[in-house]
């Protein structure tokens, strides 16, 4: 005959301690500023960071990606750049940040007309590789040597703020004199002369 055993259970009293560590979460805020004017409306992708600048928006979640956009013109002065940003785009005057502690972005504005009419020769090298690398081998001694020769006949952007390309897709018929000989000049000479009080808008930079 076979033998059988039966266990019991042996049940004891037992204490289990659970130690948790609360992980904070450290959230954000967003400034945004402006120069050259006050007052500025800033859209957002996200609507509750959209303000009039200078404006601050706290506890904003880590990671959060937020892109802002600056209007073209801003009480008689001029967008020129933002700055403080992860990435910008000029053309649509928008500014990508990323939330990840405090930060400050800021628009930047201009009343000064000179900008607009005159060459800027650190745009110019910056702007066009080629012209950089050889003054930078003394093959020609500055951008504004070749932008006068040359560029400007190449429809070269003399600054940052005028675009040829532009000026005479967005107006064909200047566009079609220029090239037809009609105008003795280029775009910009063309902009300089009469496209500025005519209201002519320079490039993408401008456009709302």
């Amino acid at each position: 005959m076979d033998n059988f055993f039966i266990t019991e259970p042996v049940i004891t009293d037992c204490t289990v301690d659970f130690s948790f560590t609360e992980q904070a979460v450290h959230f954000g805020s967003l400034t945004v500023d402006s120069t050259g004017t006050t007052s500025v409306p800033i859209t957002a992708n996200l609507p509750d960071y959209s303000g009039t600048s200078s404006y601050t928006v706290a506890n904003i979640p880590p990671g959060t990606e937020i892109i802002l956009t600056a209007p073209p013109i801003a009480d008689r002065t001029f967008f020129s750049s933002w700055s403080g940003c992860d990435s910008t785009s000029h053309a649509d005057r928008a500014c990508t940040v990323s939330v990840k502690a405090d930060a400050t972005v800021t628009a930047n504005y201009f009343n000064d007309l000179r900008k607009m009419l005159y060459y800027d020769e650190s745009f110019y090298l910056a702007a066009y590789a080629d012209i950089r690398d050889a003054v930078d081998r003394g093959q020609l001694p500055s951008g504004f040597e070749h932008y006068i020769h040359s560029g400007r006949f190449e429809n070269r952007r003399p600054n940052a703020l005028f675009d040829p390309h532009f000026y005479m897709a967005r107006y064909p018929g200047i566009g079609q004199a220029i090239a037809g000989g009609m105008y003795p000049g280029t775009a910009f000479d063309h902009f300089v002369a009469s496209g500025l009080w005519e209201g002519r808008i320079p490039s993408a930079v401008f456009e709302s």
